[in-house]
């Protein structure tokens, strides 16, 4: 990786860690992916944690002073048995025409047979035993977090609705039976329809302001009709039909409430989940194998459906109305509960409360929700006018499936200190999670917010929220300063690192620079080499020639070759000193450069490269040893082409000048003395 490239990292690295500071991250962060669960949507029964969640500690000097808690009713049944008649009217249509399969024989038996009769005997709407069991549980696990507290007083209350009402009392049976328990609590719980059924309530200013935004926002009609005609869902609705009716279900029509009859299904299979303690091993009948893959598609676009129709009317939706102001209406239902919370803090000293428990509905969880704007739910997204419909590819952080399932639940876990200064933790559905709206996490901390700021940056509801504004600004410059003496930090060791890989980089270039001069020497020697040699056989060829011609012309040429032998040999010893000293230079070269890898053990390629490359001048050299065994073959055929010319011309004087000649070559090629034993040389030197 270049200089360069590695202070562009550094770069991109130090703007993350600014956006890491100011927001966390998300679930929706992770992946594209949503987990839509069993497909039960908001029938969804509790996923309670397997093992206790890891929250964070308060800080030193911190107490718990309060708990503040909203839960939804847990697992129930429908409201009424409309869903259940109308599928066996469905199915039993069917079976007149002959096109009922047998799984939908089975799905019939279990309507008439088991889940219509248990649904009678619980009463429409009301707890089942797993969603008397889901509040047991939970209010077992919520003991450890109440008993930190200081003695004091307990509020429990609920909606006017039945199953609201049971789960509160639940919670009331499981704490007083508590061993460790030392609160009072009321005998059953306080209904506050106001608060926590707020939908039923239509004087109420929350739930006035919402039906104007429903009814008269622009932006907000044009997807009021969509849960009526999914158009772009109809296509596989018949898939949710199809395993149970045959080819029947394409004649069905599923123009209604996100689907008609396959939303009648969805339901009914949803609520069955619940009962499961009442059915025992009656289970809903459902399809297998391939057909059970469109089966799921189908319910995939009905839970899809049910979801959009939720997240617009209730949730966050559009973040502004059709005029472009910000839209806080479709949420409204929530404000109640959160000026609730507010005012049973604030109070808790006159009240002698040190916790409030509500058990309420999905109709005001999801708002609450979206109030708090929980990003790991993805319940701080909102959609933009012209913008994709909700969907799970660019909406993917919202299902019901965990945002409001049955007892989905909010807590806010409140700790003082000495000075009276308040700190909170929030949990939903018992996991540690984050407030959105640019609320700022306390400095030194993760998950906690000082209670001042929540008053400030969640929406007004009479919690004096301009005044805790005012109060906010001091405390943001605080932690705006510490995180910018955490940015200068990690910007110092970011550009001592890029100083480091620079001068490593300088160094790496300078290697290699005197590596590529070292190559083209090298190269340059060998040229000079072969044109000697190529010179040298040139020269021999013309004396040949010549010793033909006549002895006279013969010994000129060998006095001229002797010259040029003689400069030659002068030459080549040059080359050959050169050649060591070059060698001795790349040697020198490459323990450098073995200095400069044992400190940058990242460059240990470039280096082992430079190595192989030395190693094959080293191999090339050993080839120009050979060529000088070559020449000493040459000398070997003058040997006897020169015993040719002793007897046709005046042998003596020949012989003795070639015997020098070939003294000078032995010389110059180092085998002296090996030429001065063989036996023709000996010959020469006696004549």
């Amino acid at each position: 990786m270049s200089f360069r490239s590695r202070a562009l990292l550094a770069t991109v690295v130090s703007a993350s860690l600014v956006t890491s500071l100011a927001r966390p991250a998300t679930a929706a962060d992770a992946t594209n992916q949503p987990d839509l669960g069993n497909l039960y949507g908001s029938n969804t029964p509790y996923p309670a944690p397997e093992t206790a969640p890891v929250l964070e500690q308060a800080p030193a000097g911190y107490s718990p002073v309060y708990v503040a808690a909203f839960l939804r009713h847990g697992s129930r049944t429908s409201s009424s048995a409309d869903h259940i008649n109308q599928m066996i009217k469905v199915l039993e249509k069917a079976k007149s025409e002959g096109t009922l399969t047998p799984l939908g024989e089975e799905l019939l038996s279990f309507y008439r047979n088991d889940m219509l009769p248990a649904h009678n005997k619980i009463g429409g709407g009301n707890l089942t035993e797993l969603g008397k069991s889901e509040w047991t549980a939970w209010s077992q696990r919520a003991q450890d977090r109440l008993q930190n507290l200081p003695s004091g007083k307990i509020a429990v209350e609920a909606s006017t609705k039945a199953r609201a009402i049971d789960s509160a009392n639940v919670f009331i049976g499981v704490t007083q039976n508590s061993p460790e328990n030392q609160h009072a609590l009321p005998a059953k719980a306080t209904p506050i329809k106001e608060v926590l059924q707020s939908f039923d309530v239509p004087n109420l200013p929350s739930s006035q302001e919402r039906d104007q935004y429903l009814k008269t926002d622009g932006l907000y009609a044009t997807v009021k009709g969509y849960p009526t005609n999914p158009a772009d869902a109809l296509s596989v609705m018949p898939n949710v039909l199809r395993p149970y009716i045959g080819d029947a279900a394409d004649q069905l029509s599923y123009s209604g409430y996100c689907g008609g009859p396959a939303r009648e299904l969805f339901e009914t299979r949803s609520i069955a989940a619940g009962m499961k303690t009442e059915l025992g091993d009656k289970q809903f009948p459902e399809p297998s194998g391939a057909e059970r893959e469109s089966f799921m598609q189908g319910l995939t676009m009905v839970q899809r459906c049910t979801a959009i129709d939720e997240w617009y009317k209730r949730g966050a939706g559009f973040g502004t109305t059709s005029d472009g102001a910000e839209q806080t209406f479709s949420y409204a239902h929530g404000k109640p509960v959160l000026k609730h919370m507010f005012d049973a803090i604030d109070q808790r000293e006159n009240t002698g409360q040190v916790a409030t428990v509500m058990a309420s509905h999905n109709e005001v969880l999801t708002p609450l929700n979206a109030i708090m704007a929980i990003s790991e739910i993805g319940a701080d997204a909102t959609a933009k006018k012209d913008g994709e419909l909700f969907n799970y590819t660019d909406f993917n952080g919202f299902t019901q499936a965990e945002s409001d399932p049955m007892m989905g639940n909010i807590e806010w876990d409140v700790f003082g200190n000495a000075q009276g200064d308040l700190i909170v933790r929030m949990q939903h559905n018992e996991k540690p999670v984050h407030f959105g709206r640019n609320c700022q996490v306390k400095a030194g901390t993760q998950n906690f917010y000082d209670y001042t700021e929540l008053k400030a940056c969640l929406p007004d509801v009479g919690q004096g929220r301009e005044t805790a504004r005012a109060e906010r600004y001091p405390a943001m410059v605080k932690q705006m300063e510490d995180q910018a003496e955490q940015i200068k930090a990690v910007s110092t060791r970011l550009g001592e690192a890029e100083q480091a890989l620079a001068e490593s980089d300088a160094a790496l270039d300078q290697a290699q620079n005197q590596n590529d001069v070292l190559r083209q020497q090298i190269l340059a020697d060998q040229q000079e080499l072969v044109a000697l040699i190529e010179t040298f056989k040139k020269t021999k060829a013309e004396y040949d020639q010549k010793v033909d011609s006549n002895s006279a012309e013969a010994q000129k040429v060998i006095d001229d070759a002797n010259a040029t032998i003689q400069a030659q040999a002068t030459t080549l010893k040059e080359q050959a000193d050169k050649l060591s000293d070059r060698d001795a230079e790349i040697k020198a070269q490459a323990a450098r450069i073995k200095e400069q890898a044992d400190a940058l053990d990242s460059q240990n390629a470039t280096l082992d490269d430079l190595a192989r490359q030395l190693k094959e001048q080293e191999e090339k050299l050993a080839i120009n040893k050979a060529q000088q065994t070559e020449t000493d073959n040459l000398l070997e055929t003058a040997k006897k082409d020169l015993e040719v010319a002793r007897s046709q011309n005046n042998g003596e004087v020949v012989f003795g000048i070639i015997g020098i000649i070939i003294g000078i070559l032995g010389a110059i090629f180092g085998a002296g003395s090996w030429l001065m034993q063989q036996p023709f040389v000996q010959d020469l030197l006696r004549r």
